[in-house]
């Protein structure tokens, strides 16, 4: 069966209710800001075998979102495609506050010196540094001004936010946790050097976590619902003034993650 991918445009206002409308039918979405529009018009791309569902639902939703019709497009893809090849081609080396983020590949010689330079090999893991929940982690570790002694990256991917917090808390205690064997692997290489103990695990009680808890910041750019699953076993590894930073899920979600850990003590 061939693997389509599937394009359109829509404004900003519109993004979650389509994304929330279309995803089941989808193997994959993603969408990203159409550059040049300020952030008022996006492009929403999914992966399926077959799209004629989506298509069909993009004719319906077209009046839910005051529009004649919705244009999209429509394109095989080329599963022969050496994707490592083309990711590493795409990835570009990013600033985010104090931190530069790039790849192995990436000559460095004449980045300004004041930055944090944050190396990545991103293999099959997530965390370039290039999405926006990855960034916004980024820029809220930098600007946090506490002092932190121990720290939990809980879904590290490649390691990047354990790398930034590393930079920022030389001293700390970091565990880095994941669920996925491969970007433990990834995460492994990249941190090497960097005195950040990883592991594998599902949740908060996995012994890794809990015997160096209690922590004074966790860090979570996940999804939603593994976000509102741990809340629950999250007393059990913090003390007063733990500081949670959580991201990966969509504007829609936001309330259902907020009101998890309001229950449990924390003020957003």
């Amino acid at each position: 069966m061939i693997l389509k991918q599937l394009d359109f445009t829509i404004e900003q206002q519109s993004l979650s209710f389509m994304v929330d409308a279309l995803s089941e039918d989808a193997l994959s979405m993603t969408y990203f800001e159409v550059e040049g529009t300020d952030g008022k018009t996006w492009n929403v791309r999914l992966f399926a075998n077959d799209t004629h569902i989506i298509e069909s639902k993009l004719t319906i939703l077209a009046a839910a979102v005051n529009k004649s019709q919705i244009d999209y497009t429509v394109v095989p893809v080329n599963t022969n495609q050496d994707w490592v090849s083309l990711s590493q081609a795409n990835m570009k080396p990013i600033e985010v506050g104090p931190f530069y983020v790039h790849a192995p590949w990436h000559n460095i010689d004449n980045i300004d010196q004041h930055f944090h330079d944050i190396c990545i090999n991103p293999g099959q893991a997530f965390g370039t540094g290039s999405h926006e929940t990855t960034k916004g982690c980024l820029a809220l570790l930098s600007s946090l001004e506490s002092d932190v002694s121990t720290i939990l990256d809980m879904g590290t991917g490649t390691g990047i936010l354990a790398l930034g917090a590393r930079y920022l808390w030389q001293d700390s205690n970091i565990i880095a946790i994941d669920n996925d064997p491969l970007a433990l692997e990834n995460a492994t290489e990249n941190c090497i050097g960097f005195d950040i103990k990883l592991d594998q695990a599902e949740s908060f009680t996995a012994s890794t976590i809990t015997t160096a808890a209690p922590y004074d910041l966790i860090i979570a750019n996940i999804l939603a619902q593994p976000l509102i699953e741990l809340s629950g076993d999250i007393n059990a590894i913090i003390k007063t003034g733990t500081s949670i930073i959580l991201s990966g899920f969509y504007d829609h979600q936001k309330n259902d993650v907020v009101k998890a850990y309001e229950q449990v003590g924390f003020k957003l």
